[in-house]
């Protein structure tokens, strides 16, 4: 999340309120684990 974080800072985008930005880490975390399993149930 740190990284995340600083990445919008050096972008110079607002930073929303840190219940957003848990709500985006973890939608990015669960999409991310979702790809993992669709590709080993391919295999």
């Amino acid at each position: 999340m740190n990284r995340f974080l600083d990445e919008l800072r050096a972008r110079k985008i607002v930073i929303p309120g840190i219940s957003v930005v848990e709500r985006m880490a973890a939608e990015a975390t669960h999409a991310a684990e979702r790809r993992i399993i669709a590709d080993i149930d391919e295999t």
